[in-house]
């Protein structure tokens, strides 16, 4: 008694893993190798980890920065949005010495305003992190072109002023032209995978597989 019903337990639990591996995708990331140090001469190559997700509806950047020495004074996330598929520009984030803000451009940058209410920046504690979350309907319509590029700065140990870097390699700072990095807005609540359009098995046949392969071995059992 207590076998069958393990195995029920093993069936059912297979089947569980099954299903929650089958569509999984991991963010799509960047490292500080991919951003650009504005100036190398005087600034220093502080490591970034870069994550961009969707989520329901809304896509989330997460910044983490790291190797900044051991007193942070003062650091900052600021994320364009270049020419969404509405013709439409804007930058959302944190800077140093700031709070979080938002500013629109129309032949240039507006002055700070407060974070609309369907936009979030939060900052940690320790200045290490910062998550930016903006709705898909304000980057264009789904499945529509829209850019976007990333400035992280940190006052590290090592220089002893703000040393800054960007996404992507080659960005006119502050510009929303054509040097913002390309992107689509996603069309439902997955996530931003690198390895989008490589074959996957259909789900439907792993369970089915994964269902006679149990069968035989719970016959065998039997026996």
């Amino acid at each position: 008694m207590i076998k069958s019903k393990l195995t029920r337990i093993m069936i059912f639990a297979s089947i569980f893993v099954m299903f929650a591996m089958v569509g999984s995708a991991s963010a799509d990331s960047w490292t500080e190798e991919e951003f650009e140090l504005v100036d190398p001469s005087t600034m220093y190559n502080f490591d970034i980890d870069m994550t961009m997700e969707s989520a329901d509806d809304n896509v989330k950047w997460t910044i983490n920065i790291s190797d900044v020495g051991d007193d942070l004074t003062e650091s900052g996330a600021q994320l364009v949005i270049c020419n969404n598929s509405t013709g439409e520009s804007f930058l959302v984030g944190w800077s140093p010495g700031t709070q979080a803000h938002y500013k629109e451009y129309d032949s240039g940058w507006s002055t700070a305003m407060s974070v609309p209410d369907n936009m979030n920046v939060e900052k940690s504690t320790d200045g290490k992190q910062f998550e930016i979350t903006v709705p898909k309907s304000a980057l264009g319509e789904t499945g529509g072109k829209f850019g976007w590029a990333m400035n992280v700065e940190a006052d590290t140990d090592y220089t002893g002023g703000s040393d800054q870097q960007h996404f992507p390699i080659g960005w006119d700072r502050w510009s929303v032209g054509g040097t913002c990095y390309e992107d689509t807005v996603p069309s439902e609540p997955q996530k931003h995978d690198h390895w989008a359009g490589v074959p996957t098995a259909n789900p439907v046949l792993l369970v089915g597989i994964l269902g006679i392969a149990l069968v035989l071995f719970m016959r065998r059992q039997q026996k």
